[in-house]
């Protein structure tokens, strides 16, 4: 879980810092709760090509919109990024893959490392 605050990456000065999370079950940005967005911030040379999630079954991002999310983010069960009604737009620095299920986006800017 990425909740109660934002996770920063600091590369460093290294532009090739690479991060790699791994996670057997779900995988939940904001919060506590549905109402608090979280951040993935790339700090000192950081490059969200080279930040990498592995979520064993599925992933909730930013449910309440807003946040920025960055890396490619591959879900076994499925992913979700915000939920409709939300005024604020969630942010995707990177890409949302799922194996074996759906990936549903809702008022998702997504840029694409």
């Amino acid at each position: 879980m990425i909740q109660g605050g934002d996770l920063t990456l600091d590369g460093q000065g290294d532009p090739n810092a690479a991060w790699v999370f791994q996670m057997a079950s779900t995988l939940t940005v904001g919060g506590p709760g549905a109402a608090f967005p979280a951040n993935v911030i790339l700090v000192n040379g950081a490059q969200a090509k080279n930040v990498f999630w592995q979520v064993g079954s599925a992933a909730t991002i930013n449910a309440a919109g807003g946040g920025i999310m960055v890396g490619t983010l591959i879900a076994q069960q499925g992913a979700s990024v915000s939920t409709p009604g939300n005024a604020t737009l969630a942010t995707i620095d990177g890409r949302i893959l799922s194996l074996n299920a759906s990936v549903t986006m809702v008022n998702t800017v997504i840029n694409v490392p």
